[in-house]
């Protein structure tokens, strides 16, 4: 989700969109989804992208250590 919201605004040819053209190639017959639902899961996934980033970066510490002892 992280590759579809950084690459928003990239041409339709993207490898990422083109593969769920190809999942779901009526995709003028999804249903359209609701704005404010929308900004909701797309909060989420920025939370979870943040606390990923943090937690990496924790493990990249441990790694630095070790490799410095």
């Amino acid at each position: 989700f992280y590759e579809l919201i950084y690459n928003y605004f990239t041409p339709a040819n993207n490898s990422a969109w083109k593969a769920i053209c190809d999942i779901y190639p009526n995709t003028n017959k999804l249903t359209p989804i609701l704005e404010l639902e929308l900004g909701k899961f797309v909060g989420k996934k920025m939370k979870q992208l943040v606390a990923y980033k943090a937690e990496w970066d924790v493990i990249k510490i441990r790694i630095n250590h070790k490799q410095a002892e």
